[in-house]
């Protein structure tokens, strides 16, 4: 059984999981090796699922937490703030919470850049 080696906080708008499993298969962390979490928006509900990423850290043990935001989020047009500045703000507040909670715990951030409902330009941030 493999262990579980990462958190992936991403929202649960299915055009986006698959480009997230295929990116996280090209960074060795195929599926089964990482929980899940998806909260709509992501970064802008990560206290949704604060209380899952603390059992994953200090029980799991888990070293590395995976944030993807995404363009085109109806979370984010639901707040009129579909806007890449408003991305990297939640995805930037997000990784100051969870590195001063988990100082042990390596916080990644994405952005997923919309090409169309098949593809994504996944960069981190």
């Amino acid at each position: 059984m493999a262990s579980t080696k990462a958190v992936v906080v991403a929202c649960f708008d299915r055009r986006v999981q698959k480009p997230i499993r295929q990116f996280l298969e090209k960074e060795n962390l195929p599926e089964g090796t990482w929980a899940p979490q998806n909260p709509p928006g992501a970064s802008l509900n990560i206290e949704t699922v604060l209380s899952n990423i603390d059992l994953a850290v200090n029980k799991l043990e888990v070293k590395q937490i995976l944030l993807f935001d995404h363009q085109d989020c109806l979370a984010y047009k639901l707040i009129n703030q579909d806007l890449d500045c408003e991305h990297l703000k939640c995805l930037w507040d997000a990784q100051q919470l969870l590195e001063a909670k988990y100082p042990n715990v390596k916080i990644r951030t994405f952005l997923m850049v919309f090409q169309n409902d098949e593809e994504w330009d996944i960069q981190e941030t």
